[in-house]
């Protein structure tokens, strides 16, 4: 499910946006974590999802 949800979000950013008659393009990253495989706290939860969109960054465009 958590995929299916990142390819929502991420799909839903390749289309471009109309910003006072201009066109604005934009990509996205998405991390997430899973309770309790990627930590059992809050604190490590937003730690691993952290982890996770920077490593989406690295592969770029839209990535999750």
């Amino acid at each position: 499910n958590v995929s299916s949800i990142a390819r929502i979000i991420t799909n839903a950013m390749n289309y471009p946006f109309i910003i006072n008659d201009e066109k604005v393009e934009i990509s996205c990253s998405v991390g997430a974590s899973i309770y309790p495989h990627n930590g059992t706290t809050t604190y490590d939860l937003i730690a691993a999802a952290d982890k996770a969109m920077y490593n989406a960054k690295h592969k770029k465009d839209n990535s999750f």
